[in-house]
């Protein structure tokens, strides 16, 4: 906790402002279509493990289709509440992958390898542990 406390003023006192700050008005629509997208995602991960295929298919395809009307509505408004064109920077989206890849090495860490290790055998879950612990520590 004091660490958190001291990191809290250091950036309060180092991280400074570069741009103004503008108020823009959040648009209601894409607000919806955000929470219909993750709504539909998180539901259908959820019920994954079910085995039915076509209840799963409807709730992601749900999703889809709100976030391929959430980029068509960012594209016309002036301002949107998401920037998808920062996307078409190769550097940003392959960096944002591998963010996500190690993200995922870090789940299976913390929550599926303990779980997993209780119904294997110690070789089996160094196979799978050690190569995502060397590919997270990095060159």
């Amino acid at each position: 906790m004091p660490l958190i406390i001291l990191s809290l003023f250091l950036g309060l006192y180092d991280i400074q402002q570069k741009s103004n700050i503008v108020k823009i008005k959040p648009d209601f629509l894409s607000i919806v279509f955000i929470a219909v997208l993750f709504a539909g995602v998180i539901y259908d991960f959820s019920n994954l493990s079910s085995g039915k295929l076509l209840t799963n298919l409807f709730p992601i395809f749900i999703g889809l289709c709100s976030l391929g009307f959430l980029l068509g509505r960012s594209k016309k408004l002036a301002q949107p509440i998401l920037h998808f064109e920062i996307l078409n920077n190769k550097s940003f989206s392959v960096h944002l992958l591998v963010f996500l890849m190690i993200q995922l090495c870090s789940l299976g860490n913390a929550f599926l390898l303990p779980n997993y290790s209780w119904s294997t055998s110690l070789r089996l879950l160094l196979l799978v542990w050690l190569p995502c612990r060397l590919a997270l520590s990095g060159p």
